[in-house]
């Protein structure tokens, strides 16, 4: 926070800004609205992505979801339900999302994208304004606004993506793991609908020591799994696994995702190297990203860097990720621009904030940005941590967004 000639605190984060992102955010939606209708030839639907959302629901109402995880039996069915020329998608999710997402079938395609995004904004909304409970009623309002219009978001009510349900049930996780440790378990639980995205998860609760989360999230993931194998037919997860993975696999390198897949995978594809080579740079910088996140989840006691660790590292150790699960990293972003004036950090963070734009830069200019600015994201927060460390122990060190408080006051700096 600054301050201006009268001595009130003027916000990092403006009301011009947070309204201009919101601004383009909305005409982002508008736009790609118009673009979807009619559709002409080897088009996407509107919702893009939503179409597996739809199709997953269809057919578990059907009670048969092997065609699900069968590419070639899946494409020719969605095209049915579609239009013949319509460009084919994958079913890569596990079979137990189908029970969240089932009543979407009930309803028309259109019908259940609305109901989708409106759902999705209602959870994001609910988990950034727990996120942003202990900020002053002025800024925070702005924050909140800031928050609603990260391009992230207009992304995901394009794609009619998992993203801002991921988001808020990670967000809610976060706070929730210090005092309703249960409750945080039971949402970790249900983000293994995108099981990749949880893959840090494990590490941070064992560093934590958090044993009662961890069981809670295994005792859900093992309900889940029951329950669904029960309704769906106990071949249901050996089926994903043998027909999906495989077909994930397969999709990573054929297919080109480099603008909105800002992993190291990526990176090969974005300079024009053979696809193959991405496992070269997913071979060095994953290991660094997770000794960098081990690091900072040890030693520092803000929780705002550690859980912008968190989602930062999460999509520099996986090969395979999309900038509209970057939601995640939203609600600490935004914390983190409203707590320094310094313009290295802020250009970092917002390029973070940015995200989506970035993915979509980065081919364009066959540089991969959106990578290099989270890269550049983790190494900022490793400084950080050490700097506070460095003060701590009296060292000296100048002020810094580690000493400056963590998302919850009240909760949070005793795991480290």
């Amino acid at each position: 926070m600054s301050e201006d000639d009268h001595g009130r605190r003027k916000p990092a984060i403006s009301p011009a800004f947070a309204s201009a992102m919101a601004a383009m955010a909305v005409l982002y939606v508008a736009v790609d609205a118009v673009w979807g209708l009619p559709p002409r030839g080897d088009r996407f639907a509107i919702g893009h992505d939503f179409v597996n959302m739809w199709m997953g629901a269809k057919f578990a109402l059907s009670g048969d979801i092997s065609t699900l995880f069968d590419w070639p039996r899946y494409v020719p069915a969605m095209r049915a339900e579609f239009w013949p020329e319509m460009l084919p998608h994958n079913w890569s999710y596990p079979p137990h999302v189908l029970l969240f997402t089932w009543p979407l079938g009930l309803l028309p395609y259109h019908a259940a994208l609305v109901l989708w995004d409106l759902l999705g904004l209602s959870a994001f909304f609910l988990a950034i304004r727990f996120a942003m409970k202990t900020v002053a009623a002025p800024d925070r309002f702005w924050l909140i606004v800031a928050a609603m219009g990260a391009p992230v978001v207009a992304s995901n009510i394009v794609l009619g993506q998992f993203g801002l349900f991921i988001g808020a049930l990670c967000v809610a996780a976060w706070l929730l793991r210090d005092k309703r440790p249960i409750v945080a378990g039971i949402l970790i639980g249900i983000l293994t609908i995108k099981p990749h995205l949880g893959l840090l998860w494990p590490v941070l609760l064992l560093i934590e020591r958090r044993f009662a989360v961890i069981a809670s999230a295994v005792a859900t993931t093992g309900l889940l799994v029951v329950v669904t194998s029960a309704i769906f037919g106990w071949s249901a997860f050996p089926d994903y696994i043998a027909y999906a993975a495989p077909t994930q696999s397969l999709i990573l390198v054929d297919a080109d995702l480099s603008n909105i897949s800002p992993t190291p995978m990526m990176m090969a594809r974005i300079l024009g190297l053979p696809a193959e080579y991405g496992y070269g740079f997913v071979a060095i910088i994953a290991p660094l990203a997770f000794v960098a996140f081990v690091y900072v989840m040890l030693k520092s006691v803000d929780d705002a860097i550690r859980f912008a660790m968190f989602g930062t590292a999460t999509f520099l150790v996986l090969p395979y990720a999309f900038t509209y699960d970057s939601a995640m990293l939203i609600a600490p972003i935004i914390l983190l621009l409203q707590r320094t004036e310094r313009p290295g950090p802020r250009l970092i963070m917002l390029m973070a904030y940015l995200l989506p734009l970035l993915g979509m830069i980065s081919p364009l200019i066959h540089l991969p940005v959106a990578a290099i600015s989270l890269m550049l994201l983790a190494g900022f927060f490793v400084v950080e941590t050490t700097r506070a460390s460095s003060a701590d122990r009296g060292k000296g060190g100048r002020p810094n967004l580690a000493t400056t408080g963590p998302i919850d006051p009240a909760a949070g700096t005793e795991a480290s």
